[in-house]
């Protein structure tokens, strides 16, 4: 079993297979992923692993991959994708190298997204001082379409939500970019929705992060409303934005699956 943000990430067979410089910071919008290739140091629940995510969730989408690193060990976990454009003979590193540090909760990043259509890609990791290791590559067409997405800071896992159905499974990961809630605290979440199904997609989930400035008595939906689809073998992937988080402010994730309309699926409060 792997997990993504706290959240039990129990389909990495499906996927088959220091945030440095100025990089754009993730914008609030519909921007979904594929998980399509990952590499990690073990196969246990504490692990130092990288996501390689495609915008390509159809094959007209955006030539553009990002890398989510996630860290639940006992050393910092750095993570960078690669690219080759001669079929894999040589490799160039495309990305800022994310460090993401040990923590308690858990913790993740996720890196701006580059373009590498008409090549391969593939994500690669370095435990502590150790050995760089690299994931299977995969090859991204080359498209038109622009990206809409961005990095996320180091974020500490706090609290999951589920939901799930026949069809499907969508796990989201509440977060904050901070270990304890001080003034400067900000929240994000990262979606994960899974189909369990290998030949038929799932319903798709939708996720908003919300805030209470009352004690939990009410709500704010603060972030878009993100949709993550859950195509047949593969893992859908989503972000939100951060948002201000500070001593007064509780925060939450809610999902709900397309399936169960009615039913949302909240995370407790942090």
């Amino acid at each position: 079993m792997r997990k993504v943000a706290g959240v039990a990430f129990t389909a990495a067979a499906a996927v088959g297979l220091t945030l440095a410089g100025a990089v754009p910071a993730l914008a609030d919008t519909q921007q979904a992923y594929v998980a399509v290739s990952e590499v990690s140091n073990s196969g246990s629940n504490s692990a130092c692993g990288v996501l390689l995510l495609s915008a390509q969730v159809s094959s007209g989408g955006p030539g553009y991959v990002s890398a989510y690193v996630e860290n639940s060990a006992a050393k910092t976990c750095t993570g960078w994708i690669e690219r080759s454009t001669n079929k894999g003979k040589t490799w160039t590193t495309v990305s800022k190298r994310v460090a993401v540090p040990h923590a308690t909760t858990g913790a993740f990043a996720k890196t701006a997204d580059y373009y590498v259509g008409g090549a391969l890609a593939r994500p690669c990791y370095q435990y502590g001082t150790g050995k760089a290791a690299c994931g299977l590559s995969v090859a991204v067409k080359a498209s038109k379409a622009r990206d809409t997405g961005g990095s996320l800071p180091v974020s500490y896992a706090r609290q999951p939500a589920f939901a799930s159905s026949s069809g499907g499974q969508c796990e989201a990961g509440l977060a904050s970019t901070t270990t304890t809630k001080k003034s400067t605290s900000s929240a994000d979440a990262i979606l994960v929705n899974i189909s369990t199904s290998f030949t038929k997609a799932g319903p798709s989930c939708t996720a908003v992060l919300q805030e209470s400035v009352n004690g939990g008595k009410s709500w704010k939906t603060v972030s878009a409303s993100h949709v993550v689809t859950a195509p047949a073998n593969r893992i859908g992937v989503g972000f939100t934005s951060t948002y201000g988080d500070g001593t007064r402010h509780l925060a939450r994730v809610c999902v709900t699956l397309a399936s169960s309309p009615k039913a949302q699926h909240c995370s407790r409060a942090w």
